[in-house]
């Protein structure tokens, strides 16, 4: 498939998608990923366009795949957001986003996974600070 043509898909995917037109969107990015596998932004559509139709755990799939491969940003914060919005079903034969709650944009709990070396700092910090506190104290313990 040439540059053009797939441009072209692209840009009627994201039509769809604005639409709301997900499952059609989704079609037509699978099939740009058949012929073009591991596409950045074709992965992140797909995301998007599985996160409006309910399968959050395929979009989380694809979010982890574009942090592994390609450190995306916006895969991470959308991986966030699926992972910490809560959701609340609606009557059955809505649309995907109807009966669906979700936290507002902003609201993220970045921050709070602590990573390896994080957490060996914040270690080193709260001794820092308890063996202040014991310094501070010995006068004080000594004297009775």
């Amino acid at each position: 498939m040439d540059p053009q043509t797939m441009a072209q898909q692209f840009a009627e995917a994201n039509a769809l998608f604005r639409q709301g037109h997900y499952e059609q969107a989704l079609d037509i990015l699978s099939a740009l990923n058949r012929e073009h596998p591991n596409t950045r932004n074709i992965m992140y559509a797909a995301a998007l366009c599985m996160e409006k139709l309910g399968s959050v755990e395929e979009a989380k799939l694809l979010c982890h795949k574009l942090i592994g491969q390609f450190e995306d940003q916006k895969a991470r914060e959308l991986l966030n957001h699926l992972e910490v919005a809560p959701r609340v079903a609606g009557p059955a034969g809505l649309d995907p986003n109807q009966g669906v709650q979700v936290l507002d944009k902003n609201a993220r709990l970045d921050g709070l996974e602590i990573s390896g070396k994080s957490r060996r700092n914040l270690y080193i910090v709260l001794a820092a600070i308890l063996g202040a506190i014991l310094l501070l104290a010995l006068p004080f313990l000594l004297q009775r």
